[in-house]
């Protein structure tokens, strides 16, 4: 079995573009203040700063898996295409599996016959 894939570089790289261009559209954007520190919810439909909850999201299917498959190690990464984990993390959120990117990641490889651990292979 073979570790699987950490995603926190995918993740981040992700956040970072999501930030990079809701503030190129306005570079004085602050932050809502009913938002930070502590994770409050601003509910004013007027207010004009920047919500965390627009910025989190996560990577799409086709990010991950080419991410995914350039981490895996032979024989693995040539058994699979990036297309087929594509279509196995798509199969994964349409069926209902696991709602979260690291559980998908998990299930499609193992819909695909790569057989994985709990530990975390990192780039």
């Amino acid at each position: 079995p073979i570790p699987l894939p950490d995603l926190k570089q995918l993740k981040e790289a992700v956040l970072h573009r999501s930030l990079s261009q809701l503030t190129r559209r306005s570079t004085d954007l602050r932050v809502c203040p009913y938002e930070v520190p502590g994770g409050g919810v601003c509910r004013d439909k007027e207010c004009g700063e920047l919500h965390l909850s627009e910025v989190t999201r996560e990577p799409s299917d086709a990010e991950v898996a080419a991410y995914v498959h350039g981490m895996l190690p032979r024989p693995w990464s040539g058994r699979c295409d990036v297309r087929a984990i594509e279509i196995a993390l798509e199969g994964v959120r349409l069926h209902g599996g696991a709602t979260d990117v690291d559980g998908r990641v998990r299930e499609a490889l193992g819909g695909l016959g790569i057989p994985m651990t709990e530990r975390t292979l990192t780039a």
